[in-house]
C-alpha cells in the first residue's frame, strides 16, 4: 500500500520523542524523575527513623534537610512542568513533551487509519492465512518438542486489532481499514495531563519566573499549594499517559523504576563526616562567607568601573 511519507516521518519522530535515547526524550526524563523520587523517599524514611529514635531531639541537621527538600521540590515541579509544555514538537523551538506529542498525534489522526497503523507497526493486517499456516505446522510437529516460528505469530495482529477497536470505538464485525482513533481518546489523555496544570502554573510564577503579586492577580492566578501528594500523583499521571502511548504505538511496556544501581545502598548508614572533621567544614563555611563579603565591599567600585570604563 502507498503511505504518506510525512506520516512515516512523524511516526519516527513520535518514537524519538517518547522512547528515544536523547536525554530529553519523555521516558529518559521519566526514568530520572522516578529515580530521584526513589532516592528522596529513602531520605524521608531515614529522617523518620531518626525522629522515632529520639523524638525530643533527633540527630538531624535542619538546614541540610531543608536544603534537600527545597531543591528536590523545585527540581521535581520543574520537570513536571516540562512534560506539560505546550510548544510544538518539531518547530524551531520545539520541545519533547507529552502535551506536544498528543497534539501532534491529533493533527495526524485522520491519516493514522487502522490499515496505516498496521503498516507502520510492520505486522500483517489479515492474519487468517498465518493462523492456517500455524495450524498446519502444529499438525506436523504433533508429539514433538517445538518452538513456534516468529513468522507464525498471528496473536500480535489480533491484539493490535483489538486495541484499535477500542481506540476507534469499533466492534469486530464493523472493522474497516479506514477506521481512525476517536477524538475522545486525545481529549481523555489531555485531561489526564491537566492534573499537572497547578504545578505548571506554580513553576511559571515561582520557579522559572518570579512573578510579581500584581502580575499574578492580573492573570487571575491563584496561589495553589503544591503538596508532596500532588507531586506523586502527577508522577503517576505522567507515567500512565506515556506508557499508554508506548504500548499503543510501539507495543513496548516501559517500567518506570526498572533498574537498581549496585551502589544505591553503599555507605547509606555512614555519616557525612566525623566530629574530628568539623573544623574543616566550618573553615569552608567561613571561606565562602568572606568571599561574599568581598562582593559587598567591591560593589560600588566594580559598578562604577563598568559605567565609566
Amino acid at each position: 500500500m502507498a503511505i504518506d511519507r510525512e506520516l512515516e516521518d512523524r511516526w519516527e519522530l513520535w518514537r524519538e520523542c517518547l522512547t528515544g535515547d536523547d536525554p530529553n526524550s519523555i521516558f529518559q526524563q521519566i526514568y530520572q524523575m522516578t529515580w530521584d523520587a526513589a532516592i528522596f523517599r529513602m531520605i524521608i524514611e531515614s529522617r523518620q527513623i531518626l525522629i522515632e529514635q529520639n523524638p525530643d531531639e533527633p540527630t538531624i541537621n535542619a538546614n541540610l534537610h531543608s536544603f534537600i527538600d527545597r531543591n528536590f521540590f523545585q527540581a521535581q515541579v520543574a520537570r513536571i512542568r516540562r512534560f506539560y509544555d505546550n510548544k510544538r514538537l518539531n518547530a524551531k523551538w520545539g520541545v519533547y513533551s507529552l502535551r506536544s506529542l498528543i497534539k501532534d498525534m491529533y493533527k495526524y489522526r485522520n491519516k493514522l487509519t487502522r490499515e496505516v497503523y498496521f503498516h507502520l507497526r510492520e505486522i500483517p493486517y489479515d492474519f487468517t492465512a498465518i493462523q492456517e499456516r500455524e495450524k498446519r505446522f502444529l499438525e506436523q510437529v504433533k508429539g514433538e518438542a517445538f518452538i513456534v516460528p516468529c513468522e507464525l505469530n498471528w496473536e500480535c495482529s489480533e491484539e493490535a486489532h483489538k486495541i484499535f477497536d477500542r481506540l476507534s470505538g469499533t466492534t469486530h464485525p464493523d472493522r474497516t481499514p479506514q477506521d481512525v482513533i476517536e477524538n475522545k481518546v486525545f481529549d481523555r489523555l489531555q485531561k489526564n495531563l491537566d492534573s499537572c496544570k497547578d504545578v505548571a502554573k506554580y513553576v511559571d510564577n515561582y520557579v522559572a519566573h518570579s512573578a510579581t503579586p500584581q502580575s499574578r492577580v492580573s492573570n487571575k492566578e491563584k496561589d495553589t499549594k503544591i503538596t508532596w501528594k500532588s507531586i506523586w500523583d502527577n508522577h503517576q499521571s505522567i507515567y500512565e499517559v506515556a506508557n499508554f502511548l508506548s504500548e499503543f504505538l510501539y507495543a513496548e511496556d516501559q517500567i518506570p523504576l526498572a533498574w537498581e544501581r549496585p551502589s544505591i545502598f553503599n555507605y547509606w548508614d555512614a555519616p557525612m563526616v566525623d566530629s574530628a572533621s568539623m573544623p574543616q567544614i566550618k573553615i569552608a563555611w567561613e571561606n565562602f562567607r568572606e568571599e561574599t563579603e568581598t562582593w559587598r565591599l567591591n560593589t560600588g567600585k566594580s559598578i562604577w568601573q563598568w559605567i565609566e570604563g
